[in-house]
């Protein structure tokens, strides 16, 4: 099978997506031909190639005219809803199949389906680098240690976290990502119980190591969090927000804040969860395989070309 994944961020930065693209196209490639179109637009080489499937992951004029191009040729057109709630204009374009991340995605998606193949396969993680053994980064961070990995994005709600762990008579937080802004505002709350550093994605496993409790507390706009499954895959108590996204992610292993804005509740569950011990839920952890995801996409795949020729 030919499958072609059209995304012009691959490479040029590692993110949500971009990892995404890398972890399952590496799994595909054992089995099939799978090339990587680094175009916003619809490359040329893509038409001498002729692929079986096209999976264009920016959205936009992307997506438009990868339909173009599946309604003129015998490719199959899939769109993995990375975006979640902002995936509405690649539904319009009437793929031949649309992949929700979670269930809670897949009930809003067949609302603008219109009779678009509404499936459900979440994204994974790496769980033979993701895990409590190991090497942990070196940090100057006074244990415990609440690790914070997101975006500088306010829906991630950073300020909410830090203004939380300020409750705590102890415990420092680490900020993985976020913003110069953010910052500035947690060495101004904490001063010496707040450090924010950049890490490149393969330095991350030794970064959740370090960590005693994580914690992410974005809003419900969220499309997934896979953060939440390195935390876990680690072997770290996982404090979040509680709504059907999360409970999809996490089950009984969330430690769960009805309201993040309540800053006493959420320093309490931040508190529960420093009380806890480390412990890696296999079980649960193996439907999150990015092997058996990457395997799940191929079912679809063949069955899309089988049922649809």
């Amino acid at each position: 099978m030919k499958i072609a994944v059209l995304s012009s961020t691959s490479g040029k930065v590692n993110r949500g997506v971009e990892r995404v693209v890398y972890e399952l196209c590496r799994r595909w490639k054992r089995k099939n031909s799978v090339r990587i179109f680094k175009s916003k637009l619809i490359p040329r080489k893509i038409l001498k190639w002729q692929p079986d499937i096209v999976i264009p992951m920016n959205r936009g004029l992307q997506a438009i005219l990868v339909r173009f191009y599946c309604w003129i040729s015998s490719a199959k057109m899939v769109v993995s809803g990375q975006a979640g709630y902002k995936d509405r204009q690649s539904l319009l374009v009437r793929p031949d199949l649309y992949i929700a991340l979670t269930e809670r995605n897949a009930t809003w998606a067949r609302k603008y389906a219109f009779g678009v193949p509404v499936e459900v396969i979440p994204n994974g993680v790496d769980l033979r680098r993701f895990q409590p053994k190991g090497r942990k980064i070196k940090l100057n961070v006074t244990p415990p240690i609440i690790l914070c990995v997101a975006g500088p994005e306010r829906y991630k709600r950073v300020e909410e976290t830090i203004q939380a762990v300020t409750q705590l008579k102890q415990g420092s937080l680490l900020l993985a990502g976020g913003s110069q802004q953010q910052e500035f505002f947690g060495q101004k709350l904490l001063g010496g119980r707040f450090l924010r550093q950049q890490f490149k994605h393969k330095q991350m496993p030794a970064v959740y190591r370090l960590a005693d409790v994580f914690t992410l507390a974005s809003k419900d706009s969220e499309a997934f969090g896979t953060a939440y499954l390195e935390a876990l895959a680690s072997g770290l108590p996982v404090v979040a927000p509680d709504d059907e996204l999360r409970r999809e992610i996490l089950g009984k292993w969330g430690i769960y804040v009805k309201n993040p804005t309540d800053l006493n509740e959420y320093a309490l569950k931040l508190q529960l969860g420093l009380k806890q011990s480390k412990h890696r839920p296999e079980e649960w952890l193996r439907e999150y395989n990015w092997d058996v995801i990457a395997e799940r996409y191929l079912a679809l795949f063949k069955n899309l070309n089988t049922t649809q020729c």
